[in-house]
């Protein structure tokens, strides 16, 4: 049986014990979604819905386009 290991299982906690202690990564573990959401929210408030497209759609698409044109690259 095939499982996924969710970010917050006990069996990965003993493995970080670094990382629990620091304010900052308990938050962004939480809380990740936040930062992308808000700019999201806050536009398509303001019904701007081709500011939107353009920022969050184009930007998800060049993160990932780039991030796959590495890994490409280097494993030539």
């Amino acid at each position: 049986m095939n499982r996924t290991v969710s970010a917050y299982s006990a069996a990965l906690l003993p493995h970080v014990p670094d990382l629990r202690k620091d304010k900052f990564h308990v938050w962004i573990s939480c809380l990740h979604w936040v930062p992308n959401a808000a700019p999201a929210v806050l536009l398509l408030l303001r019904e701007d819905a081709h500011t939107y497209c353009v920022f969050f759609c184009f930007r998800t698409v060049i993160g990932l386009q780039s991030t796959w044109l590495v890994n490409s690259a280097t494993h030539m």
